[in-house]
């Protein structure tokens, strides 16, 4: 089975599977995954605001715009929060080959797993809870 496959034989509602998270990873769409499947962050700090001791913070998941592989080597000191979002995207969802994905936190989770959110195939499924690392 191709990964386009895969994709497009994925109901609406299920999690990616480590194979497609790799596969998304390759692409820039993902930043990285852990063991277990779900999507792990990358924290950077942009540009601080004038007189305040914050900085402009982003915590980078996805990219819409496959920018995650080169996030590493950006320098972001002088980035304001609308400026990362410029360069990576919104950060609510991406698209590929016609099949739309978001993170998706479930009860019991501290991260979000990427879950298919369109098109509907016919076939939907409604998990609700994570324990040790599985779905259900």
């Amino acid at each position: 089975m191709t990964i386009k496959e895969y994709f497009d034989n994925l109901p609406v509602g299920e999690v990616v599977n480590k194979r497609g998270l790799a596969y998304l990873k390759r692409l820039g769409f993902i930043w990285d995954y852990s063991p277990w499947g779900y999507l792990e962050s990358l924290h950077i700090f942009g540009e601080k605001q004038e007189g305040s001791p914050w900085h402009d913070d982003l915590f980078l998941e996805i990219s819409p715009k496959q920018k995650c592989k080169g996030a590493e080597n950006l320098d972001y000191g002088e980035m304001s929060f609308e400026d990362m979002l410029d360069y990576f995207g919104c950060q609510g969802r991406i698209e590929f080959n016609g099949n739309e994905f978001r993170p998706r936190y479930f009860d019991g989770c501290f991260k979000p797993y990427l879950v298919k959110t369109g098109p509907a195939n016919g076939r939907e499924v409604n998990h609700r809870m994570a324990l040790f690392g599985t779905i259900i």
